[in-house]
């Protein structure tokens, strides 16, 4: 779109080269835009079947082309409202059938390279079955109201949203945070279920599958706290030399991954493979129960999570872990004990369960793609952590 966003406009950047005086609305166009976004709501819930929530709603997420109309933009959080009966016509005039609450993501084919994701995203997840990795129920693609292409892909809904929720609350979100937090455990078997998924597409695919974006927003949760990977936009395919296919290098979409979660061979250049996505999960593990970021702005000249994980363990641990782990019993301002949540263990066993999950987290993203674990090590490791949580009688069991 031409004229950028409409958050460039109601607060200008101070590093945009125009005049400010040059991005100001006046009245009339402000009502104009306001107009444009109204109906564009109107016509998702009233006029659009099945109705469509768009969830995410926010200057950043209104467009304006060269005539300053509005567009809404960024359908990645979008929801299709739960119908008794949902249907789709296809290309093919078949009939799919949709029952209960399902999750809908509508493709912004303005950004570079969506429709290429698109269908990367189709080819990658036609033949895949796993318990961890999220269900697309269908795919279309069409022809929107305006006569533009229309883009989407139908998933299962996911009841407890995105890990990133979880790990990151919004003081946005109307649930109090408190509901937001996951304890010890929960973070433990998600661990465990993101590298069941890996290990999967790694090595028992059919075909070896790269995902090339791991990251907490692209884990999603279930009702009972099962964590799905989902968005296959970037993946790419393993020939079985190890390399990638040659039909799909022209399907780069540039660097691949999310800045902090890409593996520094990345950015030099280096060919793709499975030990980018360990790099993507060891930070992901890192994140999980230190609860920073890696783009956290403390991470600067040299210093990244990986350091700042490895100079504080074992000793200093408790000083760099998620505080929201702990529970202190405190008694005339005095810490008399401090537990992890969710646990009835003793502290020597679980800060040892601790310790061990954030070594995994550092030799998944060493430097060196050489140096890193293969995923089934790492699920074989955490499984036996888990172990160590619960009761005996129950073992953990490889999914599939």
């Amino acid at each position: 779109m031409a004229n950028g966003s409409l958050e460039n406009w109601l607060h200008p950047s101070t590093s945009i080269n125009e005049p400010e005086t040059i991005r100001n609305l006046d009245f009339f166009q402000r009502v104009n835009v306001a107009n444009d976004v109204a109906h564009a709501l109107e016509f998702l819930h009233h006029h659009c079947v099945p109705s469509i929530i768009h969830c995410d709603l926010k200057p950043n997420n209104i467009l304006l082309d060269e005539e300053m109309v509005g567009h809404i933009s960024d359908f990645g959080l979008a929801k299709i409202l739960s119908a008794d009966m949902l249907n789709y016509s296809t290309n093919q005039s078949n009939s799919l059938g949709l029952r209960g609450t399902i999750a809908v993501k509508v493709l912004n084919l303005l950004n570079h390279g969506a429709s290429r994701s698109f269908l990367i995203e189709c080819e990658a997840l036609k033949n895949i079955r796993h318990r961890n990795i999220v269900k697309v129920l269908t795919a279309i693609s069409g022809i929107d109201y305006q006569g533009n292409d229309f883009k989407a892909l139908v998933y299962e809904f996911m009841e407890n949203g995105t890990l990133e929720d979880w790990l990151h609350p919004s003081v946005h979100m109307n649930e109090p945070e408190t509901k937001r937090n996951m304890n010890f455990f929960q973070r433990v078997n998600v661990a465990i279920d993101v590298a069941h998924a890996l290990e999967y597409l790694h090595h028992r695919c059919g075909t070896s599958t790269i995902h090339c974006d791991l990251k907490p927003s692209n884990i999603l949760l279930d009702q009972e706290m099962v964590g799905h990977l989902s968005d296959f936009g970037l993946t790419k395919f393993l020939s079985v030399d190890g390399f990638s296919y040659p039909g799909n290098q022209s399907s780069s979409l540039g660097i691949r991954g999310t800045i902090g979660y890409a593996p520094p061979e990345y950015g030099m250049g280096r060919e793709l493979s499975t030990k980018g996505d360990v790099y993507s999960y060891g930070i992901l593990l890192l994140e999980m129960f230190i609860g920073k970021r890696p783009t956290d702005e403390r991470f600067k000249e040299g210093l990244n999570l990986h350091n700042f994980v490895k100079a504080d363990l074992p000793k200093q641990m408790i000083k760099i872990v998620d505080p929201t782990l702990f529970q202190e019993r405190v008694r005339q301002g005095n810490i008399l004990d401090i537990t992890l949540s969710g646990n009835s263990l003793g502290n020597r066993e679980l800060f040892w369960c601790l310790n061990s999950v954030l070594e995994i987290g550092l030799a998944c993203s060493a430097e060196s793609p050489s140096e890193r674990m293969d995923m089934s090590n790492v699920v074989t490791k955490l499984c036996s952590i888990r172990d160590k949580l619960r009761p005996p009688q129950l073992h953990c069991v490889v999914r599939t």
